[in-house]
């Protein structure tokens, strides 16, 4: 009813013309208060700081699966150039690409936690509750690793003194190739995390952690 919607209004600061509200919040904000959750009307610094040590676990362990996905995607395709393994590598990296977490995760669960029932859809606490997530959100950050590491290996085996010492028969170029695959991967890594540490799976934690068993997806 309209009384229901007008106490409900009081806490979000709507009951107050817009200029005063704007001028509260900034105030608030500036003092590091994040307001009040509409779900559970808990403090949001609160449910962020219960939170935090999942969601940093769960950022690390997908970092450490993207970057192994995406380096040997990444060296499969430049070294299989045209081959049945190039093409398969640069397929897995546009499939993770264009797929988005939201959806990719939905599939997982119903895969593997209802159909299969190998792996855990909700908890925290066990490593058998981590594995899931961080797969999802690991392969979607890994394409693009993979892109970056092809094009930068493939443009390395292309130089002129590496197609000397090929038609020499000299050796080395496992080692260059390996040298130019870890040097594109730490230039990537960076960036790969500013897309993972703040990637969706923080809300999906955050936002039903008033529940009793908050997903962890």
């Amino acid at each position: 009813d309209l009384v229901a919607l007008y106490l409900r209004r009081i806490p979000l600061g709507l009951d107050v013309p817009v200029g005063r509200h704007d001028v509260r919040y900034l105030t608030r904000r500036a003092g590091g208060s994040l307001g009040l959750s509409w779900m559970g009307d808990q403090p949001v610094g609160l449910l962020l700081g219960q939170q935090l040590p999942a969601t940093l676990n769960l950022a690390v362990a997908a970092m450490v699966i993207a970057i192994a996905l995406g380096f040997a995607m990444g060296l499969s395709a430049a070294l299989g150039g045209d081959g049945w393994t190039g093409e398969i590598a640069r397929g897995l990296s546009g499939f993770a690409l264009a797929t988005p977490v939201m959806f990719s995760g939905t599939l997982a669960i119903w895969l593997f936690a209802i159909v299969l029932g190998v792996l855990p859809a909700t908890g925290q606490g066990r490593p058998a509750t981590l594995i899931l997530p961080a797969v999802v959100v690991g392969l979607s950050a890994s394409g693009g690793i993979e892109r970056a590491i092809d094009a930068g290996v493939s443009e390395a085996l292309r130089r002129p003194f590496m197609l000397t010492a090929r038609a020499k028969g000299l050796p080395g170029e496992g080692a260059w190739t390996l040298r130019a695959g870890v040097a594109i991967l730490a230039a990537t890594t960076g960036a790969t995390a500013v897309n993972v540490f703040p990637s969706p799976v923080c809300i999906w934690t955050i936002l039903p952690s008033c529940r009793a068993s908050p997903p962890t997806i």
